[in-house]
């Protein structure tokens, strides 16, 4: 690889440090405390170079590890530094990775953070710098998938009426095929509706007339003659006469009238 294809590859802290054999600040690496569970390759060229099994928390502020995946993946310099400590070069492309340490007998893999690339386990979480990366990811899409519900939603939204009404219609017409199958096709007879109203009772009927005459005598359906007409006398009915002025009587006997035709006006 060309050192060219190395500026291109790494951003510019990367560069500083693995090209330029420089180490970052302690505790300012992104993967110095992680705990999360996968492999850390090569920055550069991207060799498998640790797992996190084997990484563990020195307090230094760096990545440590107890063994890298295979003593053939990291070169380490002979010369050793103020401290006994080798220089960790990737064996696959030469870049500047970090610092072998013996301590009290122990080895002791140091890190930058800039030298590694981090890859999770299936099923793992990622570190909190690739999740960020990821949440831009997923809200990106999930930009796109409101969009296209916004848009099937004005869809629906024309849809929608002409589908109620067509499924009232629906409802309606299996309600009225349901009632003629209970009725037998004939017409229900009309409900009759009680009201609180009281009924008012009926007059009852006027007695017949008390007829007082004996059942013998006739009876006529006109209208009797006045009292004391000829007529009444002579069809045999009860008539009734006005009675004379007193003294009338008295006058007849005195002048000796008689009321038989071929008498004498006097009695000689």
């Amino acid at each position: 690889m060309m050192e060219e294809d190395f500026r291109k590859r790494l951003n510019p802290e990367q560069y500083r440090v693995m090209r330029g054999k420089d180490d970052e600040r302690p505790f300012s690496g992104r993967y110095w405390d992680s705990k999360e569970a996968g492999e850390y390759e090569c920055a550069a060229c991207g060799a498998l170079l640790f797992r996190s099994f084997s990484k563990f928390d020195a307090g230094t502020g760096w990545p440590s590890f107890t063994a890298p995946v295979a003593k053939d993946k990291l070169d380490v310099a002979e010369e050793k530094g103020d401290q006994g400590q080798g220089e960790l070069t990737c064996r696959n492309c030469g870049s500047h990775v970090g610092y072998l340490f013996s301590d009290l007998g122990k080895d002791r893999y140091q890190a930058n953070s800039a030298a590694l690339a981090f890859k999770p386990f299936p099923g793992v979480e990622l570190p909190e710098e690739d999740k960020e990366e990821k949440k831009e990811e997923q809200g990106n899409q999930g930009a796109q998938a409101s969009k296209a519900a916004a848009t099937a939603a004005g869809v629906l939204k024309g849809v929608l009426p002409w589908a109620a009404s067509a499924a009232a219609g629906a409802v309606i017409g299996a309600a009225g095929g349901m009632y003629l199958c209970r009725t037998g096709g004939q017409e229900a007879a009309p409900l009759s509706i009680a009201t609180s109203t009281p009924a008012i009772a009926a007059e009852p009927p006027a007695p017949p007339p008390i007829d007082f005459l004996p059942a013998s005598l006739p009876r006529s359906t006109s209208t009797p003659p006045a009292s004391g007409s000829p007529a009444a006398v002579s069809s045999g009915q009860t008539a009734t006469s006005t009675p004379a002025p007193a003294g009338a009587g008295n006058a007849g006997s005195a002048a000796g009238t008689s009321t038989d035709p071929g008498t004498s006006a006097t009695g000689i």
